[in-house]
């Protein structure tokens, strides 16, 4: 998976949502998801309009495009696990959350700065808020050194 969306896209969206409202986001992803799929990203197009669906209440149309993230496998579980959470459906999200751990602490090519990263972003990221105080969700970031911070 793409992490790269989970640190950025997923955030922004919420964001979006908690300031302007679910139209805003519809409107965002409706210039900019098909932008995507043009350049060849199509999971990171399907979780936006996903999410952008969830958020103005058209849950069969978010289901339908979490399947469409299905056949990626755990290349696309932590766009599933916002589109989980954007639905209400918190075991949906921690179990994507736990694949997208696992082939992120998998990935030899990640370099050792890694898995402090992505502790501060399960940490800090405001959509996962919900699941800090579920006892799986703290057995996942316990699975990660504590981030400290840079040196002072």
């Amino acid at each position: 998976m793409e992490q790269r969306a989970v640190d950025a896209v997923g955030p922004f969206l919420y964001s979006l949502n908690q300031v302007e409202g679910p139209e805003a986001v519809r409107a965002f992803v409706d210039v900019h998801a098909p932008r995507l799929v043009a350049n060849g990203d199509s999971l990171e197009a399907f979780m936006m309009w996903g999410y952008s669906a969830a958020v103005t209440g058209a849950v069969a149309e978010a289901r339908a495009y979490a399947q469409r993230l299905e056949p990626a496998g755990p290349e696309a579980a932590g766009y599933r696990g916002l589109l989980a959470l954007a639905l209400g459906d918190p075991e949906g999200a921690l179990a994507e959350i736990e694949i997208t751990l696992d082939n992120l602490l998998e990935d030899a090519d990640a370099g050792p700065a890694r898995p402090y990263r992505i502790r501060m972003n399960l940490e800090r990221d405001p959509m996962l808020a919900p699941l800090r105080t579920d006892p799986r969700f703290q057995a996942l970031l316990g699975r990660l050194p504590p981030f400290m911070g840079p040196a002072r």
